[in-house]
């Protein structure tokens, strides 16, 4: 069983109590610290997509990574999805993603940002399935 990880009050009454598991990990995988199961498998729903995407972000091509190279990220991420075993997770199953990415230098308000981003995205989707668009 998963320990407690977060417990939520309402005042002083105990609200609701979320148990989970959690591992870190160096480059190379190896764990230095593990709470809970972390053998068992886990189906993460939307909001986690971007920490999915994070080892992704970080790989080193060329010597650079892709963070470094806005135009790059998109298709880096389109082709990580495509080259995924997805049949392991169900037979016959395909999977591709459309991608909006924005970026800038600091500073740079959040909420802006994120609307450059939602519109990038919608832009990627207009032009079709599996498309990378760059504000």
């Amino acid at each position: 069983m998963n320990p407690v990880l977060i417990e939520v009050l309402r005042g002083s009454a105990v609200e609701s109590l979320h148990a989970g598991a959690l591992a870190i990990v160096d480059a190379s995988g190896a764990v230095h610290t593990a709470l809970g199961d972390i053998d068992r498998p886990i189906f993460p729903r939307s909001a986690v997509k971007l920490l999915q995407a994070l080892p992704l972000v970080g790989r080193q091509r060329r010597g650079r990574g892709l963070a470094t190279d806005r135009r790059r990220l998109g298709p880096g991420l389109r082709l990580a999805v495509a080259d995924h075993d997805w049949a392991a997770t169900a037979p016959g199953l395909v999977v591709r993603i459309s991608v909006g990415i924005a970026g800038g230098m600091p500073p740079l308000q959040a909420d802006k940002l994120l609307k450059r981003a939602d519109e990038a995205l919608y832009a990627a989707k207009r032009a079709g399935r599996n498309r990378a668009h760059v504000d």
